[in-house]
């Protein structure tokens, strides 16, 4: 689509074509919340219905045009539906939003939270609710009890729940508590369901092949190591995903001293900058095992952008611990505190001074001991 712009200069006018402006706005995070909303109304929804439904944000003007340009929404009459491009986007979302579900399935404060929030009917979870709920049912999981802890637990918890499709993760600003606006039909097929079985189910499926079954389907997808060059599935490899906040000389260390091993790894810098909610997720289909270092510097700030990493953090943890089970070494600064849900990992603590050589040595016997297990630690 053009339009004609008239630049006037003197008595002439000239005529130009200008191309449609490019999308503003809109994220990734944006793109999901409209296609999780939409999939479930092939009729379409007016703009209204859609506003009332999930946060206004991701149905501002700008967003509206951002989607249509794209290719994920059209519009008939006074109605938003969505496109082939959207459809498409949905059905590659639904495996994903399963695989969180069975994250929230395994934590038994979140299953028993998601069931208290379906029998009192609550349209919303509140922070301080969650937290409360939390501190009289569950007080031992809530580990160190701060406030800053607190709410990092009902943040991911929320950030978990958007991604299950669950729901809406709603930022409190100006007054209004964060909270989580909750889809009431997705929650009673959350709490309606056998997660027992099908957690059981998972497990099967890693240790009778499924993992290569994966490899194979990823064979033509192309990656980058740290020098960018694809990596191609299917050769027998054993590889490891390193994820770090920031390369430096703890980096460094790890890979000489893998290479000695003779191990394969993949590292993977989180940073805010990223547009995907999970940077490392390619990665880590491509991998078969996962070594997570965190360090202070990563949440030192309670700013908007620390915060996100903090989270994108914690959910990129729990992709890894359904991916590669027990294949998961976390590698945690002993100045931060370790969130409830973590601690059933037991992460090494790091010292200030960082990784010695002697850690990395035993780390990197560590990560060998995987080669040839399954993720459930069977031969």
């Amino acid at each position: 689509m053009k339009e004609s712009l008239y630049l006037l200069e003197g008595p002439e006018t000239i005529i130009a074509a200008v191309a449609a402006p490019l999308p503003l706005s809109a994220t990734a995070n944006d793109l999901r919340g409209v296609v999780q909303y939409l999939r479930k109304r092939p009729e379409g929804a007016t703009l209204g219905e859609a506003v009332d439904a999930i946060k206004k944000q991701v149905f501002e003007p700008d967003k509206i045009n951002a989607y249509e340009a794209l290719g994920i929404i059209c519009k008939s009459r006074d109605r938003l539906k969505l496109d082939d491009l959207g459809w498409e986007l949905a059905r590659k979302l639904e495996p994903e939003a399963h695989v969180f579900r069975i994250m929230l399935s395994r934590i038994e404060p979140y299953r028993a939270a998601l069931d208290w929030a379906q029998g009192r009917r609550l349209d919303y979870i509140i922070q301080t609710d969650i937290a409360a709920y939390w501190g009289e049912h569950f007080p031992e999981a809530l580990g160190i009890n701060t406030p800053r802890m607190i709410e990092s637990n009902a943040i991911c918890f929320f950030h978990l729940c958007q991604a299950a499709g669950l729901g809406t993760h709603i930022i409190g600003k100006k007054g209004q508590p964060t909270r989580l606006r909750l889809d009431r039909d997705e929650l009673l097929d959350f709490n309606t369901a056998d997660w027992g079985g099908v957690a059981e189910q998972s497990r099967e499926q890693f240790s009778s092949g499924w993992a290569e079954s994966r490899r194979r389907k990823l064979t033509a997808l192309e990656g980058g190591g740290r020098t960018g060059q694809p990596l191609p599935r299917g050769d027998g490899k054993f590889r490891v995903l390193v994820s770090i906040g920031e390369a430096g000389e703890t980096t460094r260390r790890i890979e000489e001293t893998f290479g000695l091993a003779g191990i394969e790894c993949h590292f993977v810098e989180r940073s805010v900058a990223h547009a995907a909610p999970l940077p490392s997720g390619e990665a880590m289909r491509r991998c078969d095992a996962a070594v997570i270092i965190v360090v202070k510097d990563e949440s030192e700030e309670e700013d908007a952008e620390a915060l996100s990493t903090w989270e994108t953090l914690q959910i990129e943890i729990g992709v890894a611990q359904v991916l590669f089970e027990h294949r998961v070494v976390l590698l945690w600064d002993e100045r931060l505190e370790v969130p409830f849900n973590l601690h059933g990992l037991r992460p090494d603590m790091l010292q200030e001074s960082g990784l010695t050589w002697e850690a990395c040595v035993h780390l990197a016997k560590l990560v060998k001991s995987f080669e040839g297990t399954s993720p459930t630690g069977a031969e």
